[in-house]
């Protein structure tokens, strides 16, 4: 997905203040569905569905460097993911 959609605020203030990387959507989705049943004497119900996704980065926090490597217990970032 490709941000062209999405502004920022990220400014040098916050760089200068320790914010590495500003925040950004990752994945944003919505879909519905809805069923009324007949009218009449004889009803059936409705039913409504919804199905939301969203994945937003969190800034200043990365990978662990380290994870999965028994010999190094301290967390160190990995900047490059």
């Amino acid at each position: 997905m490709s941000n062209w959609m999405q502004s920022s605020n990220y400014t040098a203030d916050l760089k200068a203040a320790g914010m590495t990387t500003p925040q950004e959507t990752l994945y944003l989705a919505e879909a519905s569905l809805s069923n009324a049943g007949r009218s009449g004497k004889i009803r059936s119900g409705s039913s409504t569905h919804a199905l939301l996704g969203l994945r937003q980065t969190l800034p200043g926090i990365y990978y662990n460097l380290n994870a999965g490597d028994p010999t190094k217990w301290l967390y160190s970032p990995d900047l490059s993911r």
